[in-house]
């Protein structure tokens, strides 16, 4: 006779699953993002003018401008009609270019309250040189890096002398 081994019948208990909390750890900012299923915003001529208007006039990015204008279409909405629209793609060229002369006159303004609290100073710095920083990449010629290159051309029969 075999022996028989005994085995002992243990229930299988489940463990609780950790689910993923409903709360998105990943803010996603409204501004950026149109509801799905909305339907596409009416363009307008006179609203591309105002756009591109209010950016030039006004040294602030372009969220801090939607954000001042509720009436303007979300920020994806107004890159979609840069990149399909090119009337409007070079309008907005031509503003952020011509922004470039309203962060020269807010730089003048951060010198201006520096000078009135000199605990300002660092942050002053960092200011100005974003707004530099910025107007070199927009305007290149008029504030870029200027850079001199000298060239001196020496005669074939020149340095032929100098090797005798």
């Amino acid at each position: 006779m075999a022996k028989e081994k005994e085995f002992q019948v243990t229930k299988r208990v489940r463990k609780p699953v950790k689910r993923p909390s409903t709360k998105s750890p990943i803010k996603i900012d409204t501004a950026l993002v149109r509801p799905v299923g909305a339907p596409a915003f009416p363009w307008t001529d006179e609203l591309e003018i105002e756009i591109a208007d209010y950016i030039a006039t006004h040294p602030m990015s372009l969220k801090k401008c939607y954000e001042n204008n509720p009436h303007w279409p979300q920020i994806n909405c107004i890159f979609e009609r840069i990149h399909k629209s090119p009337k409007f793609g070079d309008m907005y060229l031509v503003a952020k270019q011509q922004q470039v002369f309203a962060f020269n006159e807010e730089s003048i303004n951060v010198l201006d309250e520096v000078k009135q609290d000199p605990d300002l100073v660092p942050w002053g710095r960092e200011a100005i040189k974003q707004y530099n920083w910025q107007a070199a990449r927009l305007k290149p010629r008029t504030f870029g890096d200027k850079s001199a290159i000298e060239v001196t051309q020496i005669s074939h029969e020149a340095s032929l002398d100098v090797l005798k």
